[in-house]
């Protein structure tokens, strides 16, 4: 409230929406959110950085230091040191990963980027590259669709065809990538969490609120902020199905 009493607006979005960030710009440690977490501060906002002194700005103090956590919205897998793995983290703030298109797509045991044996072959590697196709020939798509890695199929983003229809099919109208049920496969940001939060107070990488993969193994977003694929997931009054059949 203000000092007349009244409702703010960042009052009516932190009870309805359940704000993972504070109006009073406090964030991290001791400082909890509406959505009931450590506060964040808001990625979109003017202050998207936390400090180490817990208070969110937009300073160097706030964005580059060490003990800072910068929130604006990224969605970069992999870093341009070539780290990986272990302690390093992407730009995204998840383990950092190797570009699968790069020079370099293997991850060693030693959290080094490369293509030798030593990054590629071993026991501790992680080998980036796909080995099996998410695409389909025939231009099919989607839950009913199944890809040669045996996942539903998925389109072509650096191909002619980079959306799925809500009839399964790759392409590129408007009717294939900017319907409710449409899948743009161009989008470099992913509209999910690796956490599987999903719904209201929850954004994905893309800064948009968080959805559930679609193609996962947990494609349905519960009324408790949860994806997963129950009926409690998936079949309930306030559900958020995501699968394209």
């Amino acid at each position: 409230m203000n000092l007349h009493g009244d409702w703010t607006d960042d009052d009516l979005i932190n009870m309805y929406y359940l704000a993972n960030y504070r109006s009073d710009l406090r964030c991290g440690g001791s400082f909890i959110a509406p959505n009931g977490e450590v506060a964040e501060c808001d990625p979109v906002g003017d202050n998207p950085c936390c400090s180490s002194h817990n208070w969110c700005g937009n300073t160097a103090a706030h964005c580059d230091c060490v003990g800072c956590t910068d929130y604006r919205v990224t969605c970069q897998k992999f870093r341009s040191d070539l780290r990986c793995g272990g302690d390093y983290l992407a730009a995204n703030g998840e383990v950092a990963q190797c570009n699968p298109d790069g020079e370099y797509p293997c991850c060693s045991p030693w959290n080094w980027c490369g293509i030798t044996a030593d990054h590629c072959d071993c026991a501790d590697c992680a080998d980036y590259r796909s080995s099996a196709s998410e695409y389909r020939d025939d231009y099919r798509c989607g839950e009913n669709y199944l890809a040669p890695n045996g996942k539903p199929a998925k389109c072509d983003p650096n191909g002619p065809y980079p959306c799925c229809s809500q009839w399964n099919w790759c392409g590129n109208t408007a009717d294939h990538c900017e319907c409710d049920k449409c899948v743009d496969f161009r989008n470099t940001c992913e509209t999910f969490r690796s956490d599987y939060r999903c719904g209201k107070g929850y954004k994905a990488p893309n800064g948009e609120t968080a959805k559930c993969d679609a193609f996962g193994i947990y494609p349905c977003c519960s009324p408790s902020n949860w994806c997963g694929i129950t009926a409690a997931h998936c079949d309930c009054f306030f559900c958020s199905d995501y699968r394209i059949y």
